[in-house]
């Protein structure tokens, strides 16, 4: 299983669906084993990504997904006046599927479960969850310290798909296993 820890942020403007993609940085801090995606949110870091991006690459036409807690975000599918969000979403081919640990009505989720269900020209080519699970802490100097969750993300109980650091733009990339890169 590959780990990889990445560095991000939230916006607090994400759920009013004022984040910009063009702010997604995220970089790599280390390799650690294989297959888990540790991603850390810094809620005041503006210049990082506002959430986490998964990309799949599976020759699909549509991924469908729900999360139990956070929020999902279309940012690669602006209509002009706003971001698709909800606890569930479709995305097209060629869009990432993003998570926000905020929902932006509670306080910051600490665990979650993103299931999905990749659909190619015959139907349903794929599924499974994504289980996310975070540790919430402090950064900083005791006057300037800033809250801190480090999460971890494993892909279960999928034969077939393979989930990586996504070397193009930050986040996560799932794939069919065996792929090329």
């Amino acid at each position: 299983m590959k780990k990889w820890v990445l560095g991000a942020a939230f916006l607090a403007a994400v759920a009013a669906g004022c984040g910009s993609q063009e702010a997604a940085s995220a970089s790599t801090e280390a390799v650690i084993s294989s297959e888990d995606v540790e991603w850390e949110f810094q809620p005041l870091m503006s210049s990082q990504s506002p959430a986490f991006p998964f990309r799949f690459e599976l020759g699909h036409e549509r991924v469908e997904a729900a999360c139990d807690a956070g929020l999902l975000i279309g940012f690669d599918d602006h209509n002009g006046t706003e971001y698709p969000t909800g606890s569930t979403l479709s995305v097209p081919a060629g869009s990432r599927l993003y998570w926000s640990p905020w929902d932006g009505t509670s306080e910051i989720s600490l665990n979650a479960e993103i299931t999905f269900t990749v659909y190619d020209s015959s139907g349903e080519a794929y599924s499974g969850s994504i289980q996310i699970n975070g540790t919430r802490g402090e950064v900083g100097e005791p006057e300037e310290s800033v809250v801190e969750v480090v999460y971890l993300a494993s892909l279960d109980g999928q034969d077939g798909l393979l989930m990586t650091q996504d070397e193009a733009a930050g986040g996560a990339r799932i794939t069919a296993a065996g792929a090329q890169a």
